[in-house]
């Protein structure tokens, strides 16, 4: 019994935990493009608006020693990518969590009743970057 109540007493602390948001880096991002006119960013994506966790622009399609892909990787490329929108879409770029957890769930399905599917996934997003 007095477990429980020493998880109801340190609940609210984790849970205020969890809403303390860090906003410095995007605050100070959007400082430096207050000026922009979002609205001529055609894609809805500028890359140099994110914050990078690998070198987009390094994966056009073409396949080198250095552009080798794993979850890991392709999670980088879609935080990038999902970072450095200038508009609030959500439809077109879900969340990572929910990216990841339609893959999954893709993947289970295909592969419960029988072996030697694999299930694929890809991005494939228009962006602009300044020169």
């Amino acid at each position: 019994m007095k477990k429980i109540y020493l998880c109801l007493l340190f609940t609210p602390f984790v849970l205020n935990a969890q809403i303390n948001i860090d906003r410095t880096w995007k605050d100070a991002i959007n400082r430096t493009f207050q000026h922009l006119d979002k609205t001529k960013v055609q894609s809805g994506i500028l890359l140099d608006y994110g914050m990078e966790f690998t070198n987009v622009t390094a994966y056009n399609g073409v396949l080198t020693d250095s552009t080798d892909i794993n979850t890991n990787v392709l999670g980088d490329i879609y935080k990038t990518l999902f970072m450095s929108k200038v508009v609030a879409d959500t439809v077109h770029t879900p969340t990572f969590d929910r990216y990841a957890y339609n893959w999954a769930k893709a993947r289970f399905n295909a592969t419960k009743d029988s072996s030697g599917i694999y299930i694929l996934s890809g991005l494939l997003y228009e962006y602009q970057k300044l020169d």
